[in-house]
């Protein structure tokens, strides 16, 4: 190796590097939940806050889901874009764009992916339609082992070039799932393909399962943000209790983006059935929690 080469191979190994207190992560998560819950709202809700005021919020539309929207009309602003999708290779020419800073695409703060289960389930239709145009005895309506996991392939590499968008905040939304664990309890997770939901879920920094609850003649959603032995979740954001409401929940994703340790107030827990998760009373500062009575 010359001299030359080796001075440009150093330069480009320091340009890659950062000081770790001076690097603020950006976030990426994933709202499941029934039809009808609010995931839509939530995620919007969730990008109009923690979004730069100078940047736009990108919304992909799998399934209409805009309409949800329109009873709220405080959430439907111009730095909101809506993009009707058609196939991955919008997603991927996005990336692309956002990579390049090409004209508006470089002014995006977050990408919401709405539904992102419903884009993998028309990556899958995409894969059996070519199979079968290139093998006659395929059935076009039947996909086999070998169609799942080439879909799951796609997507895996589609969404993870996504996520790794340096400084770009992604909200994926997704319908939900119940499945048989081992134990044969059904436990419910976002609707993936099991071995996608698996790839998409390593980087992201919170999984929430929606849900709601009428408390004094008012809709409360709640947000399932620690595993139990029905749900599926994940929280790498420290200082949040197992189920949260909105207010709280943005709260904490506010402070944490900012670098932030903010002490969370007294809450309770609302029962999801499960009989590990109850109405008990948890009291947490900083990242430590304890349970009142235990």
């Amino acid at each position: 190796m010359t001299e030359v080469a080796t001075i440009t191979y150093l330069d480009r190994l320091r340009a890659s590097m950062e000081d770790l207190t001076q690097s603020r992560p950006s976030f990426k998560g994933l709202i499941y939940g029934v039809s009808g819950v609010g995931k839509t709202v939530a995620a919007v809700q969730i990008a109009q806050e923690i979004t730069d005021s100078t940047k736009t919020i990108h919304y992909i539309d799998t399934a209409q889901g805009w309409v949800s929207l329109m009873n709220h009309p405080e959430l439907i602003t111009n730095r909101v874009k809506r993009m009707k999708y058609i196939n991955l290779a919008q997603i991927e020419a996005l990336v692309r764009a956002v990579r390049l800073g090409e004209d508006e695409f470089g002014d995006i703060g977050t990408i919401i992916v709405d539904e992102a289960t419903s884009a993998a389930d028309t990556a899958l239709d995409e894969v059996l339609k070519y199979r079968a145009s290139q093998d006659k005895g395929k059935d076009p309506d039947t996909p086999t082992q070998p169609d799942y996991n080439t879909t799951t392939n796609r997507v895996r590499k589609t969404y993870n070039e996504l996520l790794t968008l340096e400084g770009i905040h992604v909200i994926f939304v997704a319908h939900t799932r119940k499945d048989k664990d081992a134990r044969n309890v059904e436990v419910q997770s976002a609707s993936f393909l099991p071995k996608l939901g698996q790839k998409i879920k390593q980087p992201l920094h919170l999984i929430a399962n929606l849900s709601g609850n009428e408390v004094d003649k008012k809709y409360i959603r709640i947000f399932q943000v620690h595993p139990t032995r029905t749900i599926d979740a994940k929280c790498r954001i420290g200082g949040l209790p197992p189920q949260v409401e909105y207010p709280q929940l943005i709260h904490q994703v506010k402070g944490w983006l900012q670098g932030n340790v903010h002490e969370v107030e007294e809450t309770a827990l609302v029962a999801d059935n499960d009989p590990e998760v109850t109405s008990r009373v948890l009291i947490q500062t900083d990242s430590v929690v304890t349970i009142e009575g235990e």
